[in-house]
Protein backbone atom coordinates (compact mmCIF):
# COMPACT_ATOMS: atom_id res chain seq x y z
CA UNK A 1 0.00 0.00 0.00
CA UNK A 2 1.16 3.51 -0.82
CA UNK A 3 1.37 6.13 -2.36
CA UNK A 4 1.49 5.52 -6.63
CA UNK A 5 4.33 7.72 -7.53
CA UNK A 6 6.21 6.42 -4.22
CA UNK A 7 6.00 2.80 -5.73
CA UNK A 8 6.71 4.06 -8.83
CA UNK A 9 9.98 5.43 -8.21
CA UNK A 10 11.12 2.55 -6.14
CA UNK A 11 10.36 0.72 -9.00
CA UNK A 12 12.76 1.94 -11.19
CA UNK A 13 15.02 2.12 -8.52
CA UNK A 14 15.00 -1.94 -8.43
CA UNK A 15 15.94 -3.04 -12.36
CA UNK A 16 13.93 -6.01 -13.42
CA UNK A 17 16.55 -8.66 -14.39
CA UNK A 18 15.63 -10.99 -17.26
CA UNK A 19 13.15 -13.50 -16.72
CA UNK A 20 9.87 -13.46 -14.42
CA UNK A 21 9.61 -12.56 -11.53
CA UNK A 22 6.94 -12.26 -8.84
CA UNK A 23 5.40 -10.45 -5.92
CA UNK A 24 2.62 -10.36 -3.55
CA UNK A 25 1.50 -7.14 -2.72
CA UNK A 26 -2.15 -5.21 -1.75
CA UNK A 27 -3.34 -2.62 -3.59
CA UNK A 28 -6.21 -0.32 -2.79
CA UNK A 29 -8.98 0.38 -5.17
CA UNK A 30 -10.32 4.13 -5.64
CA UNK A 31 -13.09 2.51 -3.55
CA UNK A 32 -11.01 2.51 -0.97
CA UNK A 33 -10.93 -1.60 -0.60
CA UNK A 34 -7.60 -3.67 -0.24
CA UNK A 35 -7.38 -6.44 -2.24
CA UNK A 36 -4.57 -8.81 -2.16
CA UNK A 37 -2.62 -9.04 -5.91
CA UNK A 38 0.39 -10.85 -7.26
CA UNK A 39 2.20 -8.95 -9.32
CA UNK A 40 3.97 -10.50 -12.28
CA UNK A 41 6.47 -8.60 -13.90
CA UNK A 42 9.28 -9.86 -17.03
CA UNK A 43 12.12 -8.15 -17.79
CA UNK A 44 13.79 -7.96 -21.10
CA UNK A 45 15.96 -6.62 -23.88
CA UNK A 46 14.28 -4.82 -26.65
CA UNK A 47 16.15 -2.54 -29.04
CA UNK A 48 19.21 -2.67 -26.61
CA UNK A 49 17.01 -1.24 -24.02
CA UNK A 50 16.23 -2.91 -20.90
CA UNK A 51 12.26 -3.16 -20.88
CA UNK A 52 9.29 -4.30 -17.96
CA UNK A 53 5.96 -5.18 -19.11
CA UNK A 54 4.41 -7.12 -16.18
CA UNK A 55 0.71 -7.77 -15.32
CA UNK A 56 -1.22 -7.70 -12.01
CA UNK A 57 -3.82 -10.76 -11.02
CA UNK A 58 -6.38 -9.79 -8.16
CA UNK A 59 -5.74 -12.49 -5.48
CA UNK A 60 -7.91 -11.56 -2.51
CA UNK A 61 -10.53 -14.81 -3.06
CA UNK A 62 -7.66 -17.24 -3.17
CA UNK A 63 -5.95 -15.20 -0.30
CA UNK A 64 -9.07 -15.78 1.82
CA UNK A 65 -9.34 -19.56 1.18
CA UNK A 66 -5.64 -19.81 2.38
CA UNK A 67 -6.72 -18.33 5.27
CA UNK A 68 -9.57 -20.47 5.82
CA UNK A 69 -7.64 -23.54 4.96
CA UNK A 70 -4.55 -22.36 7.36
CA UNK A 71 -7.43 -21.58 10.51
CA UNK A 72 -8.97 -25.64 9.25
CA UNK A 73 -5.34 -26.70 9.60
CA UNK A 74 -4.79 -25.27 13.20
CA UNK A 75 -7.73 -26.87 14.97
CA UNK A 76 -6.89 -29.93 13.61
CA UNK A 77 -3.46 -29.83 14.88
CA UNK A 78 -4.77 -28.72 18.46
CA UNK A 79 -7.96 -30.91 18.85
CA UNK A 80 -7.36 -33.34 21.83
CA UNK A 81 -8.95 -35.92 19.29
CA UNK A 82 -7.28 -38.31 17.34
CA UNK A 83 -7.93 -37.60 13.56
CA UNK A 84 -5.73 -39.29 10.77
CA UNK A 85 -5.90 -39.49 7.06
CA UNK A 86 -4.70 -42.72 5.09
CA UNK A 87 -4.16 -43.61 1.52
CA UNK A 88 -7.08 -46.50 0.14
CA UNK A 89 -4.81 -47.95 -1.47
CA UNK A 90 -2.07 -48.51 0.84
CA UNK A 91 -3.36 -48.44 3.78
CA UNK A 92 -0.66 -46.29 5.19
CA UNK A 93 -1.04 -42.47 7.18
CA UNK A 94 -0.71 -38.98 4.85
CA UNK A 95 -1.47 -37.38 7.78
CA UNK A 96 -1.56 -37.82 11.46
CA UNK A 97 -2.56 -34.79 13.76
CA UNK A 98 -0.23 -33.80 17.09
CA UNK A 99 -2.53 -35.65 19.43
CA UNK A 100 -2.57 -39.26 17.12
CA UNK A 101 1.15 -38.93 16.99
CA UNK A 102 1.60 -37.80 20.48
CA UNK A 103 -1.10 -40.76 21.54
CA UNK A 104 1.42 -43.40 19.51
CA UNK A 105 4.62 -42.39 20.49
CA UNK A 106 5.75 -40.41 17.34
CA UNK A 107 8.06 -37.95 17.11
CA UNK A 108 6.64 -34.66 15.32
CA UNK A 109 8.98 -35.07 12.13
CA UNK A 110 8.36 -38.62 12.30
CA UNK A 111 6.76 -39.55 8.44
CA UNK A 112 3.07 -41.07 8.76
CA UNK A 113 3.72 -43.07 6.09
CA UNK A 114 5.61 -45.46 8.35
CA UNK A 115 2.21 -46.30 9.99
CA UNK A 116 -0.54 -48.17 8.55
CA UNK A 117 -4.25 -48.04 9.69
CA UNK A 118 -3.87 -51.62 10.89
CA UNK A 119 -1.21 -50.21 13.04
CA UNK A 120 -3.22 -47.99 14.99
CA UNK A 121 -5.64 -50.66 16.37
CA UNK A 122 -5.10 -53.97 18.68
CA UNK A 123 -5.46 -56.69 16.84
CA UNK A 124 -9.10 -57.28 16.90
CA UNK A 125 -10.02 -54.05 16.30
CA UNK A 126 -7.86 -53.73 13.23
CA UNK A 127 -9.71 -57.03 12.06
CA UNK A 128 -13.02 -55.38 12.78
CA UNK A 129 -11.64 -52.17 10.52
CA UNK A 130 -10.60 -54.38 7.52
CA UNK A 131 -13.74 -56.69 7.81
CA UNK A 132 -16.63 -54.25 8.49
CA UNK A 133 -15.81 -50.83 8.81
CA UNK A 134 -13.96 -49.92 5.63
CA UNK A 135 -16.37 -52.04 3.80
CA UNK A 136 -19.19 -50.15 5.62
CA UNK A 137 -17.65 -46.91 4.81
CA UNK A 138 -16.88 -47.68 0.97
CA UNK A 139 -20.21 -48.63 0.76
CA UNK A 140 -22.26 -45.98 2.67
CA UNK A 141 -19.61 -43.00 2.81
CA UNK A 142 -19.18 -43.03 6.25
CA UNK A 143 -18.72 -45.32 9.60
CA UNK A 144 -19.66 -44.37 13.31
CA UNK A 145 -19.21 -46.89 16.09
CA UNK A 146 -16.93 -47.62 19.17
CA UNK A 147 -13.38 -48.90 18.39
CA UNK A 148 -10.02 -49.38 20.47
CA UNK A 149 -6.72 -47.64 18.95
CA UNK A 150 -3.07 -48.69 20.20
CA UNK A 151 -1.60 -46.06 21.85
CA UNK A 152 2.08 -45.72 23.33
CA UNK A 153 3.78 -48.25 25.37
CA UNK A 154 2.05 -51.04 23.88
CA UNK A 155 -1.78 -50.22 25.95
CA UNK A 156 -4.77 -49.59 24.07
CA UNK A 157 -7.83 -47.11 24.72
CA UNK A 158 -11.37 -47.15 23.85
CA UNK A 159 -12.53 -44.43 21.29
CA UNK A 160 -15.81 -43.94 19.74
CA UNK A 161 -15.06 -43.28 15.85
CA UNK A 162 -15.75 -41.47 12.77
CA UNK A 163 -14.44 -43.14 9.36
CA UNK A 164 -14.93 -41.11 6.23
CA UNK A 165 -14.34 -42.68 2.30
CA UNK A 166 -13.07 -39.89 0.15
CA UNK A 167 -13.71 -40.41 -3.33
CA UNK A 168 -11.19 -39.59 -6.45
CA UNK A 169 -12.99 -38.22 -9.59
CA UNK A 170 -13.19 -41.38 -11.53
CA UNK A 171 -15.58 -42.88 -7.79
CA UNK A 172 -12.92 -44.70 -6.35
CA UNK A 173 -11.84 -44.42 -3.09
CA UNK A 174 -8.98 -41.99 -2.57
CA UNK A 175 -8.33 -41.86 0.76
CA UNK A 176 -9.98 -42.81 4.30
CA UNK A 177 -10.41 -40.41 7.17
CA UNK A 178 -10.87 -40.87 10.56
CA UNK A 179 -11.07 -39.12 13.89
CA UNK A 180 -11.24 -40.85 17.30
CA UNK A 181 -12.13 -39.16 20.43
CA UNK A 182 -11.01 -41.37 23.80
CA UNK A 183 -13.60 -42.57 26.12
CA UNK A 184 -11.13 -43.97 28.94
CA UNK A 185 -12.70 -41.12 31.55
CA UNK A 186 -16.46 -41.66 30.38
Amino acid sequence: LGDSEAIRIRGRAHAIRPGTQELEVQHRTKSGEIRDVLVRAQGVVLDGRDVTYGAHFDITARKAAEARLARLAAILEATPDLVGIADARTGRATYLNAAFRRALGLAAEADPGSVSMADCHPPEAARMLAEAVLPTATHAGSWVGESEVRIAGGRSAPVSQVVLAHRAADGSVDFYSTIMRDLTER
